[in-house]
Formats: structure tokens, sequence, C-alpha cells
């Protein structure tokens, strides 16, 4: 099993970087420069928290490419917490945002003194870039995450 480093408040990963790999679990496509992307209709983030006797909530912040691509105007995304539906995100293609969205996942107390925390993200629609005649990329992308920011 691969180590998963602590998440604290303040913390930012960056998927740009070795360290964001380890925060991956299932669904995610290869690594690029500035962000992974999901291949497929869900990924998986793996969270391990540092204090589990924290008495506040902990926010964290996705920093997301959403791929709509020439069909598409739009993209919900299901949030789970270690199974259990937490939110519904749904992004609008923007021209004024170049696609670049944010998603807040608020973890509770209750959640974080498991230790470990799964989040899923459910993507209702990816797309083959390929299939639509955009370009030769074949996986069917939906999000690519950039960074995740650690919030009190």
């Amino acid at each position: 099993e691969s180590f998963i480093p602590v998440v604290i408040p303040g913390k930012v990963v960056r998927f740009s970087q070795e360290t964001g790999a380890q925060y991956l679990g299932s669904g995610w496509s290869r690594p690029e420069p500035w962000l992974v992307w999901s291949d497929g209709n869900a990924v998986e983030l793996i969270l391990k928290v540092g204090d589990v006797s924290r008495s506040a909530a902990l926010s964290a912040v996705l920093a997301l490419r959403v791929y709509f691509g020439p069909s598409g105007s739009a993209q919900t995304i299901s949030v789970t917490v270690d199974g259990a539906v937490l939110d519904r995100w749904t992004f609008t293609k923007d021209t004024q945002r170049n696609d670049d969205h944010e998603g807040r996942i608020v973890l509770s107390p209750k959640v974080l003194r498991r230790g470990d925390v799964r989040v899923g993200l459910q993507i209702a629609t990816p797309r083959n870039p390929e299939a639509e005649g955009k370009s030769a990329e074949t996986r069917r992308l939906g999000i690519g995450i950039q960074e995740i920011r650690f919030l009190d």
C-alpha cells in the first residue's frame, strides 16, 4: 500500500507534482504536467486525516478543469464520501472561465474521525474527444483535477 500524506488545514496539493498522485484512487488517467484527467464515469480520491479528534469540519476545495467537448454545455458530478452521497455539482460551459471550476467538499467531524476518507466523484457524462471529432484523444474525459486546498 502506498504512503498517503496526511491532510491538514492550509495544505495545498497540486496534481502537477508527484505528491498529488498519492491521493488518487481508481478511475484517474495518467498524470499530466498541470493536472490529472478522469477517464470514465467514476474517480476516487483517498484522504488521510491527521487529527481524527477535530471538533470542526474540514473543507476540501478542488480546482477542476471540466471537459464539455463540442457537444456538451453542462457536466454533473455526484460527490460521495465513504459511499454516502454528500453533494451534487453542476458545472456549465462558460467561455469567461476557460472551463476552470471549483467544487467544495465539507468533511464533518464524524467523517474525519474515521481517519481515512474515500471521496468518490461520479461523472454523469464523460466525453470522448475522438468520437466527437475534436482530437485523437481516446480517453473518456469529464474532469481534470489541478489542486486541492484544505481549509478550516
